[in-house]
């Protein structure tokens, strides 16, 4: 089974911090980084805002657990496309794919209460 943790960037709200401050910064990533777990490793994954300064933003994998699932990071065109890769290399067979909606890609907002760190355990989906 996978689990999969939704909080708040460290990098987001250092950003958030500057820009209260009247520090004029760009935004690297978005507000949410995503861990995903499962028996095999732990990967995280973010939204990289703008990234090449052309406004087009990509999704970055990376793994946190050192189990050799892949060399450095990874990088998506969406976020769909990157949680098929997580897919992939965390679970053992197909029966055990995830399967996640596609979210809007989060664009800068004010940080609530709302906003606390989220977790999740995703079931496989039982065949018909």
């Amino acid at each position: 089974m996978m689990k999969v943790t939704k909080r708040i960037h460290s990098v987001y709200k250092e950003w958030e911090q500057a820009k209260a401050k009247g520090i004029e910064i760009r935004q690297l990533m978005g507000k949410y980084q995503y861990l995903y777990k499962t028996e095999k490793g732990e990967i995280s994954l973010i939204q990289l805002i703008s990234y090449w300064k052309e406004g087009e933003d990509l999704w970055e994998i990376y793994e946190i657990s050192n189990n050799d699932l892949f060399d450095d990071v990874k990088r998506f065109p969406t976020k769909a496309k990157a949680v098929e890769k997580i897919n992939d290399l965390l679970n053992s067979n197909e029966e055990n794919k995830m399967e996640e909606k596609q979210t809007e890609i989060e664009k800068p907002v004010e940080t609530s209460e709302e906003d606390k760190e989220e977790t999740t355990e995703e079931k496989p989906e039982e065949k018909e």
